[in-house]
């Protein structure tokens, strides 16, 4: 099998290819909304601190459904 290289500017089919801008503001907006979906999580978990061990908990086994029922 032959292996061709990518050239350095990226592959032509890539929508990142002459768009260098593209590759960072995307990255930004995943960055953006990660951290905005920790502090949701962490809003939830912390909404009652009497019982973050629970939170924590049935957020974690939530989160194990959703994985198990969508096979991720």
């Amino acid at each position: 099998m032959r292996v061709q290289r990518v050239a350095r500017c990226g592959a032509a089919d890539s929508k990142y290819f002459g768009n260098f801008n593209q590759f960072d503001h995307d990255m930004k907006k995943h960055k953006e909304a990660r951290e905005k979906l920790k502090e949701e999580v962490k809003e939830l978990v912390l909404r009652d601190p009497g019982r973050m061990a629970d939170r924590v908990q049935i957020v974690l086994e939530a989160v194990r459904e959703i994985k198990e029922e969508y096979n991720v």
